[in-house]
């Protein structure tokens, strides 16, 4: 893994080279619709996770036929396409 999952919200590419980037909220605490629709490119589905945390990813990654996101399905325990978004539960 390029990062590690702390007490913000990181940015998950598909793509293993490229770095988690920590991602702030435009208000500084939490995340609207819009903002994480445009981060993950799509409709969003809320994955839950250990520890009081979030994944949000695009719900039509699969169908969109969006790169497989290894780091992403390997947090979920289950298959992930496309960008996604980790963050504590309450920042969204």
């Amino acid at each position: 893994m390029k990062g590690s999952l702390n007490l913000n919200a990181v940015l998950i590419m598909s793509d293993p080279e490229k770095d988690w980037k920590d991602v702030i909220p435009a208000d500084g605490k939490s995340f609207n619709l819009g903002e994480v629709q445009k981060l993950v490119g799509g409709y969003v589905e809320r994955v839950s996770l250990p520890g009081n945390r979030i994944m949000l990813i695009d719900e039509d990654g699969m169908m969109k036929r969006l790169p497989l996101n290894r780091e992403a399905s390997h947090l979920a325990g289950h298959t992930i396409a496309g960008p996604v978004l980790v963050m504590p539960s309450d920042m969204f």
